[in-house]
């Protein structure tokens, strides 16, 4: 029997005639089996097919070895060979040691580059960032200071203003510088207050009243209509107004005057108005702008001067306003004389004023008593007959002041000096009694003073008229009795014996009084 010669199939072949491939990543495979295709892996690599590396930390043959790095501070390990390969900032065969200062990165192998002296520690090992002091800038390698909007350590605290309006942010504290013309700290209100520039700490030199605004920045100004120059202090020229004067005035009336520096309304000469000063002032208005209004009494005036307001009065007519009228005396003469006639006729008017008066009092009373009846009065004569002749009864009269009132018959008198017919005649009724004051039954009543409305009258007998009321004395009420203390004199019947009247309630007839013998007679 005849042997076979063995066939060995190339690389990732196998099977009969060498005819199938391996399914190997041949990458990561030494070969396959020829046989059956199996496949042979590289060291570091694993898997049926050799297609995936060893895992973390495993390298060696089919990875069954294990890698000696310190795993904290390394990557990995080669899947081949086992080297260690260090995360960045550490060194060493197993990764155990930090980088060096100033050295950073991979294997420690590059140079930290920080301002040593603003730095606050070395670079960090693992990307070089440098560890400034507070107020620097690690992007600028702690070589500058934390510039806006950032300060503080590591430039990372927001600075505290508006930024937008803030020249810079101090890079320790967060206060800012403000830009001219902002009020610090904030940086977000403009300067006020006629101020501008670096903290608002420079005063404006505007006119304040003439500017409309002073520049926060530059302290320039903005003059407001009607006024021109550096720091506003110069009025628009005559002819011209608006903002910088740059306008001129358009009232070409016959009585221009100018124009107003703000707004160009034309102002017209004094006396004059209307739109372009052409229309002297109307009838009774008068000053600028023909805003004044006459005070003239208009029917005793002829004009009012549209200038000066002052009335020019018609004849006869005198003051300010012409309204008092005046007389023209031809000479001092007739002067004395019209003072003369005046006199008299105030005069006869205040005697007018009294005797109407008196006319006035006298009919009043006259109604008063007019329901008395007369009766004899025995002979005696009074000048003034108004209660001459009088009697009354016990019937209860319409006026009160005679109620219940009755006087006796009566003697004439004894005494010369009490010739009154009346002076002992009684009083029946004390608080309405017409003689107060003559007897009073009751004595616990005042004497005089009780109210009446004449205290004392004297008679004279002939005496002329008004005779009844020559001694009258009014009091202040008329309540009661009207007259107290009334008496009439008899002189020629000086033997006569005094005598008195008794009240007599019931009587009917009227009292007769005695007729003295004599026409004279003297009060007490």
């Amino acid at each position: 029997m005849e042997s076979r010669p063995i066939i060995v199939c190339s690389s990732f072949k196998f099977g009969d005639n060498c005819a199938s491939t391996c399914s190997c990543v041949q990458a990561n495979s030494e070969s396959c089996s020829n046989v059956d295709g199996t496949c042979r892996c590289k060291s570091g690599y694993t898997g049926s097919n050799c297609q995936s590396a060893c895992s973390s930390f495993k390298f060696g043959k089919n990875c069954s070895s294990t890698c000696k790095c310190v795993q904290a501070n390394s990557q990995n390990c080669n899947n081949v060979n086992g080297t260690c390969m260090c995360k960045p900032g550490y060194r060493g065969t197993n990764c155990e040691s930090n980088c060096d200062d100033n050295t950073y990165g991979i294997k420690c192998a590059s140079q930290c580059t920080c301002n040593a002296v603003n730095s606050a520690s070395p670079c960090n090992k693992v990307n070089g960032t440098c560890n400034c002091r507070l107020g620097y800038d690690p992007r600028q390698n702690c070589g500058k200071e934390c510039r806006l909007p950032h300060y503080g350590e590591s430039c990372l605290l927001p600075c505290k203003c508006n930024t937008k309006t803030a020249s810079s942010c101090n890079a320790f504290t967060g206060e800012c510088v403000c830009r001219p013309g902002y009020v610090p700290p904030s940086c977000r209100e403009v300067c006020s207050g006629y101020t501008y520039g670096q903290n608002c700490s420079t005063n404006c030199t505007c006119v304040p009243e003439n500017t409309r605004e002073c520049h926060p920045v530059t302290g320039g100004c903005t003059c407001l209509a009607g006024w021109r120059g550096q720091n506003c202090q110069l009025e628009c020229e005559d002819g011209t107004y608006g903002d910088e004067c740059a306008k001129e005035c358009n009232c070409q009336g016959n009585q221009f005057k100018t124009c107003r520096k703000s707004d160009g309304l034309c102002i017209c000469s004094t006396g004059y108005g209307g739109e372009n000063c052409s229309k002297p002032c109307a009838m009774w208005r008068y000053g600028s702008e023909c805003l004044g209004r006459c005070e003239c009494h208009v029917n005793n005036s002829i004009s009012c001067d549209t200038i000066t307001g002052v009335c020019t009065c018609k004849s006869g007519y005198i003051s300010e306003f012409c309204e008092g009228a005046i007389y023209m005396a031809p000479d001092r003469s007739s002067v004395v004389v019209e003072a003369a006639v005046g006199s008299v006729v105030a005069l006869l008017f205040i005697a007018s004023a009294v005797g109407i008066g008196l006319f006035v009092m006298m009919s009043r009373r006259k109604r008063r008593y007019g329901e008395v009846a007369k009766a004899d009065t025995n002979g005696l004569t009074v000048t003034n007959q108004t209660y001459n002749n009088t009697e009354f009864n016990q019937n209860e009269a319409e006026e009160p002041t005679y109620e219940n009132m009755a006087t006796a018959k009566t003697q004439p008198s004894e005494t010369p000096s009490s010739g009154n017919a009346y002076d002992t005649a009684e009083k029946t009724k004390t608080d309405a009694a017409l003689y107060g004051n003559v007897e009073v039954s009751n004595p616990a009543l005042p004497p005089a003073n009780v109210g009446g409305e004449y205290e004392s009258v004297t008679l004279t007998s002939g005496q002329g008229e008004g005779g009844l009321y020559e001694a009258l004395r009014k009091q202040s009420s008329t309540d009661t009795s009207l007259y107290t203390g009334l008496h009439f004199d008899n002189k020629e019947e000086k033997g006569a014996k005094k005598s008195h009247s008794k009240k007599t309630q019931n009587k009917k007839k009227p009292a007769k009084l005695p007729k003295p013998s004599g026409s004279q007679s003297s009060s007490e």
